[in-house]
């Protein structure tokens, strides 16, 4: 699903202890230990490095998890479909309007207004990029 979703809403309400998580936001903060939206470009390769290697786990079933979430937009249908094809996974798809999004952004305190303007760029991108 798009920027503001819901994909991480959903995965916390259904995830248990022993499931494995792949959040983009979530390794930004744990790497950074700042703010959640805080993603200093001279981290962006160990950031990327990270969401490979749990992917890779993902992929070679490495580790005792019982499930495993990725939590990604997928907005381009071959890279969707690639995706999920490599993990042997099953897609979730969060359907939500790009007006409801727009309104989470911009009701959450957790993003600045520099943060805002940036993830409205990466909302109407998503809509506009989307391919069923």
């Amino acid at each position: 699903g798009a920027p503001c979703s819901g994909k991480t809403s959903f995965v916390n309400g259904i995830k248990g202890n022993s499931d494995l998580v792949v959040d983009m936001d979530n390794i930004w903060q744990c790497i950074t230990g700042g703010a959640r939206y805080e993603k200093p470009n001279a981290l962006k390769q160990n950031a990327f490095a990270v969401r490979d290697c749990l992917i890779d786990m993902i992929r070679t079933r490495a580790g005792r998890w019982e499930r495993a979430f990725v939590i990604e937009g997928g907005a381009v249908k071959g890279e969707r479909e690639r995706r999920i094809a490599s993990l042997g996974a099953e897609a979730i798809f969060i359907s939500e309007s790009k007006d409801i999004c727009l309104k989470r952004l911009y009701a959450d305190p957790q993003r600045s207004q520099t943060h805002k303007a940036e993830w409205e760029t990466y909302i109407n991108r998503w809509f506009d990029d989307y391919m069923e």
